[in-house]
């Protein structure tokens, strides 16, 4: 299994994951630098997505091994990829690797929930960490922050029930309660929050009204899903992806599963595939069954 690593103190004691509630894990999906344009975000060609914060899980631009190699981070918390899908490319390479019973390395079984999540996530969401943190008291009764306002309740040493994929924060003001009795976590939590507070947006299987491009969600759908599970008339979604869910119903999909959409959806047509909007569109209809069976 992963091993349960504390977060390192060095070489980088500021860089921000040092930032992450008592008893979040991590793991960064890292874009490898390349040679594509990035014609989304304006980037130089050997900093794709990076400069405004757009691709999923990179730390930031100090820690890159192509500029920095020395503030790397030990290989068992970092995955390197080719810079291409968005962060669907990265949550599904992380799914894929980690997630399904017959994956190459099995997360490890201690991890309750996994929380995704771009390089920066406070554009779609400002409290985030604070988020984060109570997500982590409600998966592990133990857990609080700050951890000196609660020096009893800190979890065990290398103990994180939650798994924050690519999570980087900023520090927390507030300690969060501790439930003795937590309610479950729902099979999917929306962790975006768009300008007016909406936690769910709704769109029509082309992405309007939010999205001016024609998204190819009706054929991702189907490569997904299959004949048997019908389009709904509107989808509900988060904006910029980023979620949390229990770890159960990430494994819950076989590896193949998250291996057809990794190769069979376009995204890695370029750093920047319309795939990449629609997948922002359908991680919601992915991990919980219940919902796309008629109008959403």
């Amino acid at each position: 299994p992963i091993p349960s690593h504390p977060i390192p103190s060095h070489p980088i004691p500021s860089h921000p994951v040092q930032r992450l509630p008592p008893g979040v894990g991590f793991h960064i999906m890292q874009k490898q630098p390349d040679t594509q344009s990035n014609t989304h975000t304006g980037a130089p060609p050997d900093l794709p997505d990076q400069a405004a914060g757009q691709a999923a899980s990179q730390p930031p631009l100090a820690t890159r091994p192509a500029h920095n190699p020395a503030a790397s981070f030990p290989p068992e918390v970092t995955s390197y990829l080719p810079n291409v899908g968005r962060e669907s490319h990265s949550y599904l390479s992380f799914l894929s690797a980690h997630c399904s019973a017959d994956s190459p390395v099995s997360l490890d079984p201690s991890v309750r929930i996994l929380i995704f999540t771009q390089a920066d996530p406070f554009p779609h969401n400002p409290r985030f960490l604070h988020e984060v943190a109570s997500l982590a008291a409600a998966s592990h009764p133990a857990a609080s922050h700050p951890a000196a306002s609660h020096p009893a309740a800190s979890p065990p040493s290398g103990s994180h029930p939650v798994h924050a994929v690519g999570a980087l924060g900023r520090p927390l003001a507030d300690p969060i309660p501790l439930d003795p009795s937590p309610p479950p976590i729902p099979p999917f939590v929306p962790l975006g929050i768009w300008s007016a507070g909406e936690r769910i947006l709704r769109c029509d299987p082309s992405g309007a009204p939010h999205q001016p491009l024609l998204l190819p969600i009706a054929t991702i759908w189907r490569v997904l899903f299959g004949p048997a599970r019908s389009l709904p008339l509107w989808l509900g979604f988060t904006p910029g992806a980023i979620f949390a869910l229990p770890a159960e119903v990430a494994r819950a999909h076989p590896r193949a599963f998250y291996e057809r959409a990794l190769h069979n959806c376009g995204l890695g047509a370029s750093a920047d595939p319309i795939a990449g909007h629609a997948f922002e569109r359908l991680w919601r209809y992915i991990f919980d069954a219940s919902l796309g069976s008629g109008d959403d």
